[in-house]
């Protein structure tokens, strides 16, 4: 899905439970990657679990705990904004990560995403959760889009 991830918050819509086992999973593309190569390894995937986390492909290492409680309504909007220097999260318009890539103990991690973000993909191989998606705010009044995963 040609997408800029540089100027765009994502906007991603779920009737996901807490503890449902449901996941979230965006993968990242520059324009010179192709989705079919799968030399991709920046990815964003969310788990509802008990607790609710969340993994960094090449800087997290592990899944990682949410800092703060989330209120999880199944009827929710997550919001992920990506800058050169990090990664940041909402639900239903407020914060819940603010992850900054030079924090990362894992030695690509900097690079991996120092990219030009021009394409997304949810990994229907992982990705249960999603249900809709568009661009955040600043691209105007956008739509939802119902996601048809690949």
């Amino acid at each position: 899905i040609d997408f800029d991830l540089e100027t765009y918050p994502l906007e991603i819509r779920t009737d996901s439970a807490a503890g449902s086992s449901e996941k979230i999973a965006v993968l990242f593309y520059t324009a010179d990657e192709n989705e079919g190569d799968n030399i991709n390894n920046r990815a964003f995937i969310m788990y509802f679990g008990s607790p609710t986390q969340y993994y960094i492909n090449s800087c997290t290492g592990v899944w990682q705990n949410f800092l703060t409680t989330l209120s999880i309504t199944q009827d929710d909007t997550w919001t992920i904004t990506k800058t050169d220097t990090g990664l940041t999260v909402e639900l239903n318009g407020d914060e819940v990560l603010n992850y900054l890539f030079s924090s990362s103990s894992e030695p690509d991690c900097v690079d991996t995403y120092n990219v030009e973000v021009t394409t997304i993909k949810f990994d229907s191989t992982y990705d249960t959760a999603s249900d809709q998606y568009r661009a955040g705010t600043a691209t105007g009044q956008s739509g939802l889009r119902d996601l048809l995963k690949y």
